[in-house]
């Protein structure tokens, strides 16, 4: 696992190069990947790719609201640290796209929280006693990346109490069918 400062200095470069990341489609294009929705990707929610030196995010045509600044977040995560093995193998997300156990999964879910909450929102927070499932909801995110980020902020040498491990698995419980609201705790 790579150092949690490190990790937290490249996702900081990133919002400084891509600015505002209320539109993460727009945040990915700003930084130079190619961003393309599908149809028929099942259970897929993303998948991040780089081919012929060309960058690109593939995203369920389905996504929407939280879930896409989610998932693309988490992709320019892996176009970040990734890159090399992504064009060396691809990434074959099937099954495994959020799973905390694998490293590189792992990784990118991290520089994702990072874009998306800064410390300061979260310290803000939970001086004021937001739960992570409010706080997940304060942010547009689930709670379990609020644990996760929570996490990377102590390795970093916050003191905060964290009530929970996040579920390393979360979101294969997710859907991008339309009409399911993703961060219905």
């Amino acid at each position: 696992m790579m150092n949690a400062n490190v990790l937290h200095q490249k996702a900081r470069q990133l919002v400084n190069l891509g600015g505002s990341t209320w539109n993460m489609v727009k945040f990915a294009q700003r930084l130079g990947i190619k961003v393309n929705f599908y149809p028929g990707f099942g259970n897929v929610l993303g998948v991040y790719t780089y081919q012929v030196r060309q960058r690109f995010i593939l995203l369920n045509d389905q996504l929407h609201g939280a879930l896409l600044r989610t998932v693309v977040a988490h992709e320019v995560g892996h176009d970040t640290l990734h890159r090399e093995i992504a064009a060396s193998k691809g990434f074959n997300e099937m099954g495994r796209m959020f799973n905390m156990k694998n490293q590189t999964e792992n990784e990118a879910n991290i520089i994702a929280i990072h874009i998306l909450i800064s410390d300061e929102d979260v310290l803000e927070a939970y001086e004021n006693g937001y739960t992570t499932y409010k706080m997940g909801g304060l942010f547009g995110v689930d709670h379990n990346l609020v644990l996760i980020k929570m996490q990377e902020m102590n390795r970093m040498g916050a003191n905060l109490y964290i009530p929970d491990s996040a579920d390393a698995c979360f979101f294969k419980h997710l859907s991008c069918e339309p009409g399911y609201d993703e961060w219905d705790c």
